[in-house]
């Protein structure tokens, strides 16, 4: 026979409406009564309750002696070391180790969100770099499941990103949105077949485009003074 226990059981609402009529020692004769049946299956004996107690338990009696009986055959059940299958739960230790580990995962991923800010802002320092162009391209690593790991691997792609910028005359901008284009996971020169026309200019950013303008429109008023003057 097994030793466990029954801690806990169903009180139902039947069992709470009967005892209303009782006064409050019978109401507490009553409910005694129930306890001990649904944790031990005990039943009071004859000289403990108050007559009509005692016939309001024996009318709560069955009810009591079936669910005590389901809760032994589900103990049988129950393979007498750790969880049951399927239920969820573990010992107190296994659920205090999932819990370190769900804190340790979050730990992980708080880490990650932490180098990809940096990976945008603080690794970019004192980088003459197109700062905007830049974090679209470490969120573009994030989605595809490629994201830097080191701050020298950050580095190596800033320079590399710089040097063929110089070496092309290409824009940080458009080589990083050729690279996004190709799905490639670093930046190359773009071949001759695929390379901007000689005679167009390379893809500018916004900003970029504002300070040409405003430059041509400077040359511009300097030569119509020159001329008119």
């Amino acid at each position: 026979m097994s030793n466990e226990k029954r801690n806990s059981f169903t009180f139902y609402r039947d069992f709470y409406n009967s005892a209303q009529p009782l006064n409050d020692s019978q109401r507490l004769q009553l409910y005694e009564a129930i306890i001990k049946k649904s944790i031990d299956n005990v039943d009071p004996k004859e000289d403990e309750l108050d007559p009509l107690v005692a016939s309001m338990y024996n009318l709560a009696k069955h009810a009591l002696s079936k669910s005590y009986k389901g809760w032994m055959a589900g103990i049988k059940n129950t393979p007498s070391k750790g969880p049951s299958k399927g239920s969820g739960k573990g010992s107190p230790k296994e659920d205090k180790d999932k819990d370190k580990d769900k804190d340790k995962d979050k730990d992980k991923d708080k880490d990650k969100i932490t180098f990809k800010e940096k990976c945008k802002k603080e690794f970019t320092q004192n980088k003459d770099i197109d700062l905007q162009s830049w974090s679209k391209w470490i969120d573009y690593r994030w989605q595809i499941k490629k994201p830097y790991k080191t701050e020298k691997g950050v580095n190596g792609a800033i320079n590399k990103l710089i040097a063929l910028s110089e070496e092309t005359g290409l824009s940080h901008f458009y080589l990083i949105d050729y690279a996004m284009t190709n799905e490639w996971q670093a930046f190359y020169a773009p071949n001759k077949t695929l390379s901007q026309p000689q005679n167009q200019q390379p893809q500018l950013t916004p900003e970029e485009i504002a300070e040409k303008e405003a430059i041509e429109a400077e040359i511009k008023a300097i030569t119509d003074k020159l001329n008119y003057g």
